[in-house]
């Protein structure tokens, strides 16, 4: 099934975090997360008018991350005024 973003949201895919085998272990749910994170564009809707497209690396505010979950899949999505830049690879 493809879930294609409407009304200026962007389909968004956490970016792997590097793990630290320094670190100590800590349930899920005592960890703080960062204010702002590293997401891949998967789709963007019609009607967006930032300049990103499927495949760049953003940053993103995660307070604004809506999760959806349809038929067992989940998608991350965040409104297009929340993406505070991209990520060139140089």
């Amino acid at each position: 099934m493809n879930f294609k973003p409407t009304n200026r949201y962007i389909l968004l895919q956490a970016a792997a975090d590097p793990v630290d085998p320094a670190s100590m272990l800590v349930p899920e749910e005592f960890r703080t997360k960062p204010r702002h994170s590293q997401y891949e564009v998967i789709s963007v809707a019609s009607d967006c008018t930032t300049a990103v497209s499927a495949g760049q690396s953003v940053v993103a505010d995660n307070s604004m991350i809506e999760t959806v979950e349809v038929h067992d899949q989940e998608y991350k999505l965040v409104l297009e005024n929340y993406i505070l830049g991209v990520i060139d690879a140089e």
